[in-house]
């Protein structure tokens, strides 16, 4: 697109691009958040099986891991996501 037609789109354009953007930021980390511990209770699981354990102590184990590393990658997220945010825009040239 050239730059005399960007400049002319209305703004409320502008404003549901961005809030799309944030939408799918949001989205990305609760994702990442789910696959972690999907990850680590299946893998936990394995684990159990392969070592033929009485009761699920990989699984469990596994899955608190989980639990805590995908709490540090929401929070992580969440940082960027707000810092982000409140950053001012840069200047146009």
């Amino acid at each position: 697109m050239k730059k005399e037609e960007q400049n002319q789109r209305p703004q409320p354009f502008k404003k549901q691009v961005k809030r799309y953007n944030l939408f799918m930021r949001y989205i990305s980390v609760s994702m990442e958040m789910i696959v972690t511990l999907l990850l680590c209770a299946w893998a936990g699981r394995a684990l159990d099986d392969w070592q033929q354990t009485d009761k699920p102590y990989y699984t469990i184990g596994l899955t608190l891991f989980g639990l805590f590393a995908s709490m540090y990658q929401l929070l992580k997220g969440l940082s960027n996501i707000n810092r982000d945010k409140n950053k001012p825009p840069s200047p146009k040239k």
